[in-house]
């Protein structure tokens, strides 16, 4: 009997194994808590996803993006950059590896220097009373573009290449930052895009740039916590203490910050318009469709007013600085995150697996509001064959001018335009030649000597949805 019953055990499993190879890949059910960095997309036995894999994949994108969402705020070893400390677990203390990675400011300096090399520590911050030896050993929240107040504001297009503010319900302002890992890094600093002048010969070159795989870049929003707001509630965020540019004043106030977004965009083999993930804090904003109740505290969101998002405020410049206690944004999420289709349990459920996995940290605070990949990576009537916008999914676009019907967008980076979505907005880059890397047209410093004039500014977003909405109708794989 028990050789029986062994044997029936073992014809089941296999028949389930089967059953999960139907489509070819073995499918994810367990979270990956680990510091290493996937390079690519895999399904449960580890292999890599194929990119016309047959059925909707959005499990395996999910699980890929929280795998990258762990192992970037994994701790990192003290005085490297980019270097996990595997001597520590997620749940303890310290600067995480993607903070120690390149900020903006760091690659853009002020003079248009050549940015020192990865493993150099020194570099002019916006902080006047910093000395740039070993400055990267201090927490700086701040940049150089714009005079200064290019990190108030969020992206925009058009006559305006940036949008207004995000102000929190404490009545401070949110903050942005971005920072690349090494790979990335070299090839900006190899190819001098810090500069103005580089970009615009790239902007008219016949093959446009290709950044090395494995390049990562990521874009952290921050809000400011203050001696009024709820413990409890701030005990729940992964906080930080920095000095923070103050553009009026021009000197750093040394603040506490909590981490309220974080954008992931990884080049990887398989892919090379990239796969992008986009993470919130839980307490940002109520779900989708909810009704907060009275009681409830949230970043960016009141819950006894009208549950609409307020209209954009005019962006932070030197003509429009920032005032002492400015009215707080009120948000909500307007679209929901990706439901269950098919197999996959969809984004809340892969969201519940990896805070289960994370209970008793702040990371079991943050959630995975999209994950957006390309499902066409080379078209061979096109020159070069992978120069592309990628066919993404989800798609901006349901059906040719009707807005996507779930989230592509962050609250906390795409407040006033969460219908747009990451790879629609970042081929405008794409199209000037710069493989969807977008801070670069923003923030490289101007030496062509042009004074006063705007520092390539992007195209009118609206013409790039005009082109798309007259595009053949992309279909579906759900």
């Amino acid at each position: 009997m028990p050789k029986f019953s062994a044997r029936i055990i073992v014809l089941i499993l296999s028949a389930l194994f089967l059953v999960s190879q139907t489509h070819g890949q073995t499918p994810v059910t367990d979270a990956t808590i680990s510091h290493e960095v996937p390079e690519e997309v895999l399904d449960g036995s580890g292999a890599p996803l194929p990119v016309d894999v047959g059925q909707n994949p959005l499990d395996f994108f999910d699980n890929y993006s929280w795998q990258m969402f762990v192992a970037l705020n994994w701790p990192a070893k003290s005085g490297e950059r980019g270097v996990p400390d595997t001597g520590k677990s997620i749940e303890d203390s310290g600067r995480r590896v993607w903070e120690t990675w390149k900020a903006g400011y760091e690659i853009v300096q002020p003079d248009g220097a050549s940015p020192t090399h990865w493993e150099s520590l020194d570099a002019e911050t916006p902080c006047p009373d910093i000395d740039s030896e070993d400055s990267a050993l201090k927490r700086v929240i701040g940049t150089f573009a714009k005079g200064g107040f290019g990190d108030f504001n969020q992206v925009g297009f058009g006559e305006n290449d940036t949008k207004g503010p995000l102000i929190c319900q404490n009545s401070t302002y949110a903050r942005y930052e971005v920072r690349v890992n090494k790979q990335e890094f070299d090839f900006i600093r190899d190819n001098r895009l810090y500069l103005k002048s580089e970009l615009d010969k790239r902007a008219t070159a016949t093959l446009p740039l290709r950044f090395t795989n494995n390049s990562v870049e990521v874009k952290a929003a921050w809000r400011e916590f203050t001696s009024d707001d709820d413990q409890a509630f701030i005990d729940t965020f992964f906080t930080t203490t920095a000095q923070v540019y103050d553009p009026v004043e021009q000197e750093c106030k040394e603040k506490k910050l909590g981490l309220v977004g974080l954008h992931i965009v990884h080049k990887t083999p398989l892919r090379p318009q990239w796969i992008w993930s986009s993470f919130e804090h839980v307490g940002n904003v109520p779900k989708h469709g909810a009704v907060p109740a009275a009681t409830d505290n949230f970043s960016f969101n009141d819950p006894a007013k009208p549950q609409t998002t307020s209209p954009q405020q005019t962006p932070i410049s030197t003509d429009n600085e920032p005032i002492a206690n400015p009215d707080p944004t009120q948000v909500v999420r307007e679209l929901k995150l990706h439901p269950p289709v098919g197999t996959n349990v969809g984004t809340e459920a892969m969201n519940e697996r990896y805070q289960a996995a994370l209970a008793g940290s702040v990371w079991a605070n943050y959630q995975l509001v999209t994950t957006q990949w390309p499902r066409k990576t080379h078209d061979l009537a096109e020159s070069p064959p992978d120069n592309i916008a990628g066919n993404p999914f989800p798609d901006p676009f349901q059906t040719p001018g009707n807005p996507a019907s779930v989230s592509v967008s962050n609250s906390t980076m795409e407040t006033y335009v969460q219908g747009a979505s990451c790879m629609l907005c970042h081929d405008v880059a794409r199209r000037k030649n710069l493989d969807f890397v977008f801070f670069l047209d923003f923030h490289a410093f101007d030496d062509t000597g042009l004074a006063g004039a705007k520092p390539n500014s992007l195209d009118d977003l609206q013409k790039v949805i005009k082109s798309i909405q007259n595009l053949k109708s992309l279909n579906q794989d759900e």
